[in-house]
């Protein structure tokens, strides 16, 4: 099987684990909390420096392919060679122009269950 994204962002990768809890305060000051998942939320932030327009271009058009944070694809995990279900956490995706071409980019996918 191959991944539906395979870009290889910058080293060291960073993992992100999470919960989600929603928590509800009553006028008494007690507080109600309840997990809104059974299990953690991992992700990961992706990052690449002076990366040349063309890759800027291909993360760009699957960004927009993928509607932001709507649709989920297979990205390959350069660190452990798994293929992951994820999605972009984020419906804004941030890049910067640098200088001579060279872009910086970087946004969060996040496992999707």
């Amino acid at each position: 099987m191959s991944a539906d994204f395979t870009w290889a962002p910058d080293f060291p990768l960073e993992k992100t684990y999470g919960y989600s809890t929603l928590i509800s305060q009553f006028e008494n000051g007690v507080e109600q909390r309840r997990p809104t998942r059974s299990s953690s939320v991992s992700g990961w932030k992706l990052k690449g420096s002076n990366r040349p327009q063309s890759e800027h271009d291909i993360v760009t058009a699957f960004y927009e392919a993928q509607k932001g944070a709507f649709g989920a694809f297979t990205w390959l995990n350069p660190e452990d060679g798994v293929i992951y279900n994820v999605r972009f956490k984020d419906d804004t995706l941030m890049t910067s122009y640098k200088m001579f071409g060279l872009w910086d980019i970087e946004f969060n996918l996040i496992l999707v269950i």
